[in-house]
């Protein structure tokens, strides 16, 4: 919804609108992972000491993709994308380096070694020198931040949190040649 992105002070402009929307607060498709992911923290922050969220999910963005719309094949729906993400909150630890470790350890764990870079695009809600872009065989397959404290107090959020995005497609690239390799084997 509208308020929830402007409380992440994300534009709500570039986003696809709803025709039908089931409820007034979700009028927008996702073009992140994020917001709803902050919204699970936000939850789930009076029940547990120690919050570890993933998500694998579709993002809809206002670009044109490659699934067709009607029956002329003249107009194709918005680019769809599957990501991965992975939120944490936790007291006093430094849960940005710890989720670059979950990332490590997940994708050492497919025989690929990640590495980061500053990222070029800082999201509205991150820190501003807390922000990473994830980068393996030298291509930037998602990023992972740090949710800034003024967007965790307009969200209610008391902990720090951060939170890693992954693309899938980019993701399984690199994916692909190994599970040919070990079925081979």
């Amino acid at each position: 919804g509208e308020t929830q992105l402007k409380n992440l002070g994300i534009n709500s402009n570039g986003h696809l609108r709803l025709v039908n929307p089931i409820a007034s607060h979700q009028t927008l498709l996702r073009q992140d992972l994020a917001p709803n992911l902050f919204n699970n923290v936000k939850d789930n922050q009076g029940k547990f000491d120690r919050i570890a969220i993933f998500e694998i999910g579709s993002v809809y963005l206002s670009s044109e993709g490659t699934v067709i719309k009607d029956s002329e094949g003249k107009e194709f729906l918005p680019y769809q994308e599957k990501r991965l993400g992975i939120v944490l909150a936790l007291s006093n630890v430094d849960v940005f380096r710890k989720v670059k470790g979950i990332i490590y350890y997940l994708l050492s764990g497919f025989d690929l070694d990640a590495s980061y870079k500053k990222s070029e695009f800082i999201f509205p809600w991150a820190e501003k020198n807390i922000c990473a872009d994830i980068v393996v065989n030298r291509k930037i397959i998602g990023a992972v931040a740090q949710l800034s404290s003024a967007c965790a107090n307009k969200l209610n959020i008391k902990r720090p949190v951060a939170i890693a995005e992954i693309n899938f497609r980019e993701l399984f690239i690199y994916l692909k040649p190994l599970a040919k390799r070990n079925i081979r084997q």
